[in-house]
């Protein structure tokens, strides 16, 4: 099953600076940016060997980002997580 972290700020602009909405195509008066983050498990020989450091559970890879209506980029979350990390 593959996993994935969200990350959305507002970037308090709007469509005029960031164009229209990726997903809706919309105008938007405040654009949020959202980073989409793939969680992969670690092997520990492998991150032993790149760090010299014992291995985490996991990694995580930066897998997209979009700009856009807070609602739109939450509704295309691909597992429907709520997650947003500081």
């Amino acid at each position: 099953v593959e996993r994935f972290e969200y990350r959305i700020s507002s970037t308090l602009e709007s469509s005029a600076k960031y164009g229209l909405c990726e997903v809706c195509g919309q105008w938007v008066s405040e654009v949020y940016a959202q980073t989409t983050f793939r969680i992969l498990p670690a092997t520990d020989a492998v991150i032993a060997k790149i760090t010299g450091k014992e291995a985490p559970l996991e990694w995580r890879v930066h897998h997209s980002s979009g700009f856009g209506h807070e609602a739109c980029l939450i509704a295309c979350r691909r597992n429907g997580s709520e997650r947003n990390p500081e």
